[in-house]
């Protein structure tokens, strides 16, 4: 498993692996605390992350981690699979195990 904290990272993660998913924390790199209407009105290194990938892997089957900090509203999760996610994964930060087991069993349905 590969992990990247920048939109460089994902371009040289690009440049040598082949992936075979990816799987973003829309919110990384949040630039603002300012109010916003929905998920997709945030700017943040996620979602530069997600339009690189839509760009150079635009075949590439796309995650949005949804976490215990933030967890999307209906039309949030419609808005990411209509611009092309493949689904809503969450990822509990506080139950490491829990963390681990959901990937692991991801990984096999992949």
């Amino acid at each position: 498993m590969l992990y990247a904290s920048n939109l460089d990272e994902v371009k040289q993660i690009l440049q040598e692996h082949e992936l075979s998913f990816a799987a973003i924390d829309y919110f990384h790199g949040r630039s603002e605390e300012t109010s916003y209407l929905n998920a997709g009105d945030v700017h943040s290194e996620g979602k530069k992350c997600w339009e690189v990938l839509q760009q150079y892997e635009p075949e590439l089957p796309v995650f949005i981690w949804e976490t215990d900090n933030y967890q999307y509203n209906r039309e949030e999760v419609l808005s990411f699979l209509g611009k092309g996610a493949e689904d809503i994964l969450h990822i509990s930060f506080s139950d490491r195990n829990a963390c681990e087991a959901t990937l692991d069993q991801f990984q096999v349905q992949l």
